[in-house]
């Protein structure tokens, strides 16, 4: 459903909630100053979205939030997910963060960008994504730069570290800054 260039890339997660694929039992939104979660890649029975909320946030559901960071897993050994290594993205089960914005309106107004990639003019078609986070790093995020990710040593609101599972799932832990 979704492509980098020529290569085909599954849906991001907040697309197949949206469209009813994801259960609202597989999504957790962050809410505390720190926590822990696994995060299961597309189609597995696990929390398949996480929604940090940035510190202006209404303290409102993700559905609610006009603007919110969208973390999901994402395999380039799954036949779905094959585009991710072709396009350098990375070919280890890994973390994507995406920036949504929803000021413009819902649905299809609903504005994403993933954090740490660039994306030029929809007609242009030029994408460069970020790597995939795996197992073993560690990034941090800011509203200031909400499609960066920030140097973790200066301000930044969430730190997250990027831990491997007993299963396909990643664990994340959410420290606030």
């Amino acid at each position: 459903m979704s492509f980098i260039g020529n290569w085909p890339l599954g849906t991001i997660a907040v697309n197949r909630y949206a469209s009813g694929w994801i259960h609202p039992d597989q999504v957790q939104v962050h809410h505390e100053s720190s926590g822990a979660y696994s995060l299961s890649p597309c189609c597995d029975s696990g929390v398949q979205l996480l929604a940090l909320l940035p510190a202006s946030g209404s303290g409102q559901t993700a559905d609610l939030n006009r603007q919110w960071w969208h973390l999901d897993v994402r395999d380039p050994e799954d036949y779905w997910e094959r585009g991710l290594a072709d396009a350098g993205v990375g070919e280890e089960i890994g973390v994507a963060v995406h920036w949504i914005d929803q000021h413009v309106g819902s649905g299809a107004s609903r504005r994403q960008a993933q954090v740490g990639g660039r994306v030029e003019d929809w007609n242009r078609n030029i994408v460069h994504p970020a790597q995939l986070s795996t197992a073993g790093s560690e990034f941090c995020l800011h509203p200031a730069e909400p499609t960066w990710f920030v140097d973790c040593s200066g301000p930044h609101q969430w730190r997250i570290q990027v831990t491997a599972s007993q299963n396909r799932s990643l664990n994340l832990t959410v420290i606030e800054g």
